[in-house]
């Protein structure tokens, strides 16, 4: 995120400023913050620490560049890591 202006470009095509909160660069993984306040709906964050195995867990983002992906699973085991390659 090195660039001074981020913006981000909804399904609809219509496009927001927003700025980076928080990152994750060894999961290849920023939380962006749109500003739109009142305009559009939101989702609350949770903790990783309250969730129970066997919950289920969605996973949203841009994989690869693949546009508006969604991923529904079953949380199976806590703690586990994960090696890229």
């Amino acid at each position: 995120f090195g660039g001074t202006q981020i913006s981000a470009t909804l399904t609809s095509g219509k496009s927001y400023p927003a700025k980076v909160v928080g990152t994750a660069p060894e999961m290849d993984l920023a939380l962006l913050k749109i500003d739109a306040e009142g305009l559009l709906p939101s989702a609350q964050l949770g903790r990783a620490d309250d969730l129970l195995i066997g919950e289920t867990v969605i996973a949203v983002g841009n994989p690869f560049g693949l546009s508006n992906t969604v991923s529904v699973g079953v949380l199976s085991a806590m703690g586990r890591t994960v090696n890229a390659g």
